[in-house]
Formats: C-alpha cells, sequence, structure tokens
C-alpha cells in the first residue's frame, strides 16, 4: 500500500515499520511532480517480477501480457489477443477478447491501468478475464450473449515505469518540447475536452490532470477510439477501473447538469453498488 505522511512524523513511521519488520522505502516527497516537503510517501519494496500470474502480487508489464497470451493459448477457441496500437514510447497496447463467437453478441470493454500508478485495477481487469475465459462454458446467458474486450493496461509506458524507476507515476510518458511531462489519459478523450475548467483537467503539463494538445492526441486514446468507432461490435457497456475510491462514476464531468440518460446510469449504477456490497460475487 501506498502511505502518505506528515513529515514530522516521518521518522516514527520509519521506526514502526522497522520494529515490526515491515519493509518499506521512502519512495518521494510528493505524489506529483510538484514536490512539497510537509509529505512523503512510503510504499512497498519492488520484489523480484516473478513467471506467473496468480494475484497475491503485482506484477510487471511482461508478466500481464503472458497471461493474456498464455489465455489464448488455453482456450483458442473462445480468447483472442490482439494489439490495438503502439504506446507512446512503442509498447504494444494488448487487448483480450473473450467470446463464443455468437455474431448476434453485443459488446462489453472492460479496463484498467490509465493511471499507471494504480496497479490494483490492472489485478482486478485480468481476474475479471481469467475467470471469464476458464468458466465460459458454465456462465449464465446473461454473460454468454456478450463479446467480452479486456484491455489490463491502457498505460504500458506508465506502467511499466511506474515499476523501474517512479512508483507514484500517473501519466503515460509523452514529451512537451525536450522534456517527459505525460499526458493524463483519463483527460485526453475528446467529448467537451477541456471545458471542465481546471478542476476537472490542466493545460498545464506539469499538472497531473494534463490533458495533451489536443483530444486524443496520444496514441493510447486514440487507439481505443478507433478500435471501439470502426468496431462491427455493437458496444453496450464501458467500464474503466480506478483506485483510491469506492465510487461508481459517470463519465460526464464538464458540467453540473444530468446527462440525458442519467436516470439508465443511476439504475445501472445503483444495481453494481448493491450487488458488490452484498458479497455475492
Amino acid at each position: 500500500m501506498d502511505v502518505m505522511v506528515d513529515a514530522n512524523r516521518k521518522m516514527q513511521v520509519e521506526k514502526l515499520l522497522r520494529d515490526r519488520d515491515i519493509e518499506f522505502e521512502v519512495t518521494g516527497t510528493d505524489g506529483s511532480r510538484n514536490k512539497s516537503p510537509t509529505t512523503g510517501y512510503l510504499s512497498p519494496r519492488p520484489k523480484s517480477p516473478k513467471r506467473t500470474l496468480d494475484w497475491k502480487d503485482f506484477y510487471p508489464l511482461n508478466v500481464i501480457y503472458n497471461f493474456m497470451d498464455n489465455l489464448e493459448i488455453q482456450y483458442p477457441s473462445s480468447c483472442s489477443v490482439t494489439s490495438i496500437g503502439q504506446s507512446v514510447e512503442g509498447r504494444d497496447i494488448k487487448m483480450l477478447k473473450i467470446s463464443n463467437s455468437n455474431a448476434g453478441n453485443s459488446g462489453v470493454w472492460i479496463d484498467g491501468g490509465i493511471h499507471s500508478r494504480e496497479w490494483i485495477t490492472v489485478s482486478v481487469v485480468t481476474y475479471i478475464a481469467d475467470q471469464f475465459a476458464r468458466n465460459l462454458d458454465n456462465l449464465p446467458e446473461n454473460i454468454t450473449n456478450k463479446d467480452w474486450y479486456f484491455l489490463p493496461v491502457v498505460n504500458p509506458d506508465g506502467y511499466h515505469y511506474s515499476h523501474t524507476n517512479e512508483r507514484m507515476w500517473r501519466k503515460n510518458r509523452a514529451r512537451v518540447g525536450n522534456s517527459i511531462f505525460g499526458v493524463d489519459l483519463n483527460r485526453n478523450f475528446g467529448y467537451y475536452w477541456g471545458r471542465g475548467g481546471v478542476d476537472s483537467s490542466s493545460e498545464d503539463p506539469s499538472h497531473l490532470n494534463f490533458r495533451g494538445s489536443e483530444p486524443f492526441s496520444e496514441p493510447e486514446t486514440a487507439a481505443i477510439k478507433d478500435f471501439i468507432l470502426y468496431s462491427s461490435t455493437r458496444f453496450k457497456i464501458f467500464l474503466t477501473f480506478h483506485a483510491y475510491s469506492e465510487v461508481i462514476s459517470f463519465p460526464w464531468c464538464f458540467t453540473a447538469d444530468p446527462c440525458a440518460d442519467y436516470v439508465n446510469l443511476l439504475e445501472g449504477g445503483t444495481t453494481m453498488s448493491k450487488f458488490l456490497f452484498s458479497g455475492n460475487l
């Protein structure tokens, strides 16, 4: 876990962890590029990469991609892996499709890792994919009558960088001039881009919510847009997983006015919330 502590209590917390044989390291003075002398981050010391994904740890990008490829090998009739594009630094953006190949299926999109430091989202998406792939023949019709598209790591460059260099890196690895500032991919989608004010996104490259130079300026978001818009699949649901807050959010932040289908979204979100809270998973 990540723990933010007041700088005045940093030594006390370090001693507490050492006395209990809990490994840790101080990863930075702030979670953003704007350093502050008043806070510090403690996070687990990186472990050596494991070869298999068992959801008992967090794993580097190559293990995630190997997991997807292995599902395709194990279940070739229902699983297929494709690259929908390349990242800023040239890494594949890998997607897993799980389907019974029924031509009448609608589509469901599930992604994670758009904010690279939110590792738990990658774990959640891969876990769901694994359960569907291994149990597809025994799942109810309301699952099997859909094509499921899983993109566990929207932001492969940032995810890799958060494992190898800066644990709390959030954005992609886009350059502005000669410097790497990164773009918050979650703010780079085109609908009413840049219209939500400073609380929603920023034009400042050093800001955590930097939205990029224009809508879909980043290859990662452009790849998602192009795949969905030009796909023959009728997508009905788009879910993107984040961390740090137990909420179900609607993709609507440029205005406080409710969207046209607010009631439908509220009903769907309420159903999801009740089901999750019940623990009947």
